[in-house]
Formats: structure tokens, sequence, C-alpha cells
């Protein structure tokens, strides 16, 4: 498996941008393997024409980089399920695919155009696709797109998807929390309780426990 994801690179001195460049994890790709990686490219245009296509007409696009932009993420979160539809062998190649969403995003893109992509930038649809996963009520008890911005982008978290599962599980079997700032609390609280730990090697018992510690505490406070 491989995926095409455009990058800036430097031939002979001389430096171009969005150069195709087909990325796995194997390190190795034969010529079927680019084969394959054309046609997904070629789906992952035709996806994202139409999501982008579909909040045009939502009137969601003129949020874009403005306060009220947390229902485009949502909507577009929600349309992205199909990229865990597509075959990849190894399963870690997948996380290829997320980055190379943000070359066929359009109006879609979380920056600048113009902004080279790290990719910090190009796993917002990664982030986006989480935040769908959540009842929409739930989202918006957090207010704002950069409070769930700062909880998906926390190193622990992208460390350890499990964090983004037990808050889906807690949002439906909790009522929102209706204080101030708890995303941006519950945030801080995580990295604080597991800034030298590495949560990856804890049983899913024992890491649901802690965070469930964690949510309590957070909201004993107030």
């Amino acid at each position: 498996m491989a995926v095409i994801v455009r990058e800036p690179i430097e031939i002979r001195g001389k430096k171009y941008d969005n150069v195709p460049v087909y990325k796995s994890h194997s390190g190795f790709v034969t010529r079927e393997a680019e084969r394959k990686a054309e046609e997904l490219d070629q789906i992952l245009s035709r996806r994202m024409k139409q999501i982008e296509s579909e909040m045009r007409k939502l009137g969601l696009l003129k949020t874009r980089g403005k306060r009220g932009v947390l229902r485009l993420w949502w909507e577009v979160g929600k349309r992205l399920d199909f990229v865990y539809k597509v075959d990849v062998e190894p399963e870690e190649d997948r996380h290829f695919i997320w980055l190379a969403l943000y070359d066929h995003a359009g109006e879609l893109r979380p920056s600048d155009p113009g902004q080279r992509a790290s990719e910090i930038i190009r796993n917002h649809f990664r982030q986006c696709y989480q935040l769908g996963k959540l009842d929409w009520d739930f989202v918006t008890q957090a207010r704002t797109w950069s409070a769930w911005k700062d909880f998906l982008e926390n190193k622990r978290v992208r460390e350890d998807e499990r964090m983004v599962e037990w808050l889906i599980q807690k949002s439906k079997s909790i009522p929102p929390a209706p204080q101030k700032d708890w995303l941006r609390k519950l945030t801080r609280a995580v990295n604080f309780r597991f800034l030298k730990r590495n949560t990856t090697v804890f049983t899913d018992e024992e890491l649901m426990e802690e965070l469930d510690e964690i949510y309590t505490e957070v909201f004993r406070q107030g």
C-alpha cells in the first residue's frame, strides 16, 4: 500500500513545492502500489470536492477562520468516515490518507492555501473526523473549535486514541458539563496526569480508570 502526499522537496539545490511523493511505512513501494496510490488519490479528490460542495450549500464555508467555525468542522468530520472504508495494508499507512486529504481540501483547508503544510496542519481532518463522532449537543458545550483543537492536538491524546474513544463514550452516558471552559480544564488535567507517562502501555481498564478519575476531579472543582 502507498499513499500520495504532496510535499516540498529539494532536487540539486532547487526547491519544489507540492511534489507527489509515494508514502508507505514499509519504505518500499512497487509499481503496482504506485498505481493503486494514484487511484486512491483520485478517490480522495472526488470525495473532498463533494464535501466542499455540501459545505458550500450549507453556507458553512464562510465561517472558516471565524469564531463560528465549529459547526463546519463537525459537519466535515461526519463525512470523513469513508477513510476507514478504504482497504489499507499495513494499517499504519492509513495515517498518510489523513495527511493526503489536505492536498484535495480546496476551500476546506484550515489555513492559508499558500502556507506550507506541516504534519500538524495536515492532521486537521483526522481531528474533524474525531469531532464528528460526537453528538452536536455535546460538541457545542465546549463553545469553540479552538477548545476542541487543543484537546485533540494534545500530545497525550494524539499518542493514544483511546482517550478520544473514552470521551465519546462519556458523551453518550453523561450529560454535557455546564461548567465554563470544561474542555480546556480537562485537557490541562490530562496533560498534567500523563506528562511523563506512556499511556499506550496501559490496559484499557487501567487507562479508563485514570481518565474517569480525571473527569470526576475536573467537574468536582466546577
